[in-house]
């Protein structure tokens, strides 16, 4: 099974609130059902967690929240819901093209084809027409 999640894209956020580059900021988020835990961050190595902590105890209670707005976790699950009872292909595409790092319809398309054509999701492949 493989999940198609735009959530961890707060991770740039997180890049961009403490200053650095998200080119150079590997991580590993677990997700389970698009609930997202950011296990992992390094920059240039360095473990990031120290740095949040740090960010958190000077200055989260002053920092703009409107900046880092919650997730709206009705809108891809409602579109994701109606793919599965409709079976589309085109729906299913729909929470790939809201990421905002995909770039363009043939991309979201080519990822979609390629998840779908993964060993054991035949049935995914069937559904999903």
């Amino acid at each position: 099974m493989v999940g198609l999640c735009h959530s961890f894209a707060g991770v740039c956020n997180l890049a961009a609130t403490l200053g650095l580059d998200r080119e150079r900021l590997p991580f590993e988020i677990p997700v389970v059902n698009h609930t997202v835990f950011l296990t992992h961050a390094y920059h240039d190595g360095e473990d990031v967690f120290p740095l949040l902590d740090a960010w958190i105890e000077r200055e989260a209670s002053t920092y703009n929240w409107k900046n880092c707005p919650p997730s709206d976790y009705l809108g891809p699950v409602t579109i994701e819901l109606a793919a599965l009872g409709e079976g589309s292909h085109e729906r299913l595409l729909e929470p790939i093209l809201a990421d905002p790092w995909t770039r363009s319809l043939d991309q979201a398309t080519a990822l979609l084809d390629d998840i779908l054509a993964m060993p054991g999701h035949e049935s995914l492949r069937e559904w999903y027409r």
